[in-house]
């Protein structure tokens, strides 16, 4: 009996290191691209490949998505999306959305994260804390775009990334838009791996938590058929939000990876929420 005792908890021991020691493995699935994407041609646009720095040196890149009157800046009316995505692929993967945006009254940066695309570095959850904190710097810094219009916006786990850094700025940011979000990284690995799942991460993305202090502008997209993260997640960060300018976009229909861009009730959920918290975009 002891005998089976010390073999079973060795064995859990050793799946328990296994789990910390590549925990990152299963939190992140990075493509690699060797070339940089082919850029759609959008009329009125102009999207330009980007390079920035996180503050580790590594090299970050992008795409940067404005209209064709500006001339380096975005326009002094329209607000700039940061746009965090999800946990797999690349930004190349991302760029039918950048066409669905150009209908509304925005300007885009769409980031890689490191060890994503043509990012240098290899995944983290510390890791993508420091790159979209570098994807900020870029756009007040290199852009000059004050902070007050920039909006957080990402898809599944960048929800989570894009709320970790609205918890520096809950009184200066533009906006947040959480599409597909959990509740927190460790609550949902929770949900993966019981019990060891939690315990293993080293990091993580409280959006919960962080949401529960935010009274800007917040429009949550869920969808009730999402198989990934469930819509409780999504109704979550929505009614622990005490904002009184926050909306909630429910959708059917649609799973977690499908292209939901394409639903007119999306893009309608858009328009709304930049029509109230930037009424003078155009």
């Amino acid at each position: 009996m002891k005998s089976i005792l010390r073999t079973t908890g060795a064995t859990v021991l050793i799946v328990f290191l296994a789990a910390f020691f590549f925990q990152d493995h299963l939190v992140f699935f990075p493509a690699k691209l060797t070339e940089p994407p082919l850029l759609p041609s959008i009329p009125g646009r102009t999207l330009t490949h980007v390079a920035f720095s996180a503050e580790d040196g590594t090299t970050l890149a992008g795409v940067w998505m404005e209209t064709e009157t500006a001339s380096g800046t975005a326009s002094s009316t329209r607000p700039v999306l940061l746009f965090s995505h999800g946990n797999a692929g690349h930004l190349g993967n991302r760029l039918s959305r950048l066409e669905a945006f150009s209908a509304l009254p925005i300007d885009v940066l769409l980031y890689d994260y490191r060890g994503f695309g043509q990012s240098d570095g290899r995944p983290s959850v510390a890791g993508v804390k420091k790159d979209i904190q570098a994807a900020l710097a870029y756009l007040l810094n290199q852009r000059k775009i004050p902070i007050e219009r920039v909006i957080l916006y990402g898809e599944s786990i960048g929800g989570g990334v894009a709320a970790w850094l609205a918890g520096d700025h809950l009184a200066e940011i533009g906006g947040i838009v959480v599409e597909s979000g959990f509740r927190s990284l460790k609550i949902r690995a929770g949900s993966r791996f019981p019990i060891i799942g939690p315990l293993v991460l080293s990091d993580d993305l409280p959006s919960e938590a962080i949401l529960s202090k935010y009274v800007g502008p917040l429009l949550v997209i869920h969808s009730r058929d999402d198989r990934v993260i469930p819509f409780e997640d999504g109704r979550a960060l929505f009614d622990v939000c005490p904002s009184k300018k926050k909306r909630m976009c429910e959708l059917t229909g649609v799973g977690h990876n499908d292209p939901v861009w394409e639903r007119p009730d999306y893009m309608v959920a858009w328009r709304d929420f930049l029509a109230d918290a930037f009424p003078e975009a155009r």
